[in-house]
């Protein structure tokens, strides 16, 4: 199983974007920016917080436009990671 998910600047798609294939618990550059989101294979979790802390939400494949698609706020997330317990 190949996991991968997209993390986006802006709503809807736009400005800079960030592709993980692979857990990180400091998104760098891309820490506390993202505002949509792709998640093009597995299931994700994507936390809040740096270090997997803080509120957590689980992602499917399929697109999330903007915060509200996954239960979130705006420009929050700070780290994810492939969530293969749920597989």
């Amino acid at each position: 199983m190949s996991y991968q998910i997209v993390l986006y600047e802006d709503i809807n798609y736009g400005g800079k974007s960030k592709e993980l294939t692979a857990a990180e618990a400091r998104l760098g550059d891309f820490n506390a920016i993202t505002s949509s989101i792709k998640v093009i294979s597995g299931i994700w979790r994507v936390y809040d917080e740096c270090d997997f802390k803080g509120n957590s939400y689980v992602l499917v494949p399929g697109d999330y436009r903007s915060p509200p698609f996954w239960g979130g706020q705006a420009r929050t997330i700070s780290s994810a990671a492939a969530n293969y317990n749920s597989l």
